[in-house]
């Protein structure tokens, strides 16, 4: 028996159309361009984006601080791609001075919604 997962592998062609898939020249694709360079360049999980806090990379920070299973605090290199897409979702969106706020918003026809 093997503890390897059944779900193939992406390769990299297939991951980089992934991360260039949303249109960044809106406000939804800016934020769904910056979640998954966030999950892959920073290895994180798939409930742990939705636990970032502004506050988690405020300040010109060089980590990403993650809040991640089991309560568990861990920090990352904050990868420059990564950093650039997450500021440039921030100042779109005009929310990057409440670092109590989720860093990643509900966003529909390029508004903010409700921030659970």
């Amino acid at each position: 028996e093997t503890y390897e997962g059944k779900t193939p592998p992406i390769g990299d062609h297939q991951a980089r159309e992934l991360l260039n898939a949303p249109n960044a020249g809106e406000l939804k694709g800016k934020r769904d361009r910056a979640i998954p360079y966030a999950m892959f360049y920073h290895g994180l999980r798939c409930e742990e984006p939705r636990r970032l806090k502004v506050r988690d990379i405020a300040g010109g920070a060089a980590h990403l601080r993650i809040h991640g299973k089991g309560g568990k605090l861990r920090y990352h290199h904050f990868i420059q791609a990564t950093a650039e897409l997450i500021l440039e979702y921030l100042e779109a969106l005009g929310h990057g001075g409440m670092c109590s706020s989720p860093l990643f918003r509900l966003v529909r026809n390029n508004m903010t919604g409700r921030t659970d």
